[in-house]
Formats: C-alpha cells, sequence, structure tokens
C-alpha cells in the first residue's frame, strides 16, 4: 500500500467514525426533544394550572382578611368610642 492510500484509507475511517459519533448525537438529540416534550406536557403545563388556581385563591384571601381587618378596626374604634357611626 502507498503513503497516499493510507492516507486516504485514514480518511475513510475517519469519515465512518465521524457518521457514527453524528449518529449518536442526533439519537441523543431526538431523546432530549422526546423528554422536553414530556416534561411540557406533563409536568409544566399542570404545573402552570395549579399556579394559576393558587394566584386567585391568595387574591380572594387576601381581599377577605383585608375586609375583615377593615371591619375589626371599625369595630374596635367604635366601642373604645374614638368614632361615633350613625345607626
Amino acid at each position: 500500500m502507498t503513503h497516499t492510500e493510507d492516507v486516504l484509507e485514514k480518511i475513510r475511517d475517519d469519515l465512518a467514525q465521524t457518521r457514527i459519533h453524528a449518529a449518536r448525537t442526533d439519537e441523543r438529540t431526538e431523546q432530549i426533544q422526546q423528554d422536553l416534550a414530556d416534561l411540557k406536557e406533563n409536568r409544566i403545563a399542570p404545573l402552570e394550572d395549579r399556579v394559576a388556581a393558587n394566584e386567585k385563591r391568595s387574591r380572594r384571601n387576601t381581599a377577605i382578611l383585608g375586609g375583615l381587618g377593615t371591619i375589626g378596626s371599625l369595630v374596635t374604634t367604635k366601642l373604645l368610642g374614638l368614632i361615633h357611626l350613625k345607626p
């Protein structure tokens, strides 16, 4: 075998190894994309729904507590005689 043939054979082997590596990379990329789609569908979307429900509940509870605090303040000041409310 001549030097040129050796170099060409080495190039051919390197190309084969590169193709194998590229195929493995494509498989890993496809698997990662499938895993990402699964995460979005099965974990992130349901979590976003729960977050929205929690935010709504939190706003409602804040309004209720604010109203109760206001009523409590008015009743306390009325009982202490600090304000006079018309009947």
